[in-house]
């Protein structure tokens, strides 16, 4: 919880702030988002047996890609 904390706090200094300190703090805070990926994908493999692990994987992995293309589709069009 505190990852996903740290990653809203990051992007509203990145939305607020133009100044040098605070844009080095908020990637600061966005290094701490991405460790979290690392524990959450640790602890999500968990729930999946040995032999399905890639499994477990591979559906994290489009559930993480699949807003970032959505995303980048919606801006393209609003472009």
């Amino acid at each position: 919880i505190s990852g996903f904390a740290m990653s809203l706090l990051s992007c509203c200094i990145f939305l607020l702030s133009d100044s040098f300190i605070m844009v080095i703090t908020a990637r600061l805070l966005a290094g701490m988002t991405a460790a979290m990926w690392v524990m959450a994908t640790v602890l999500y493999s968990q729930y999946f047996t040995k032999d399905q692990s890639s499994k477990a994987m591979g559906i994290l992995q489009f559930l993480t890609v699949l807003p970032q293309f959505i995303s980048m589709a919606v801006s393209g069009y609003l472009v």
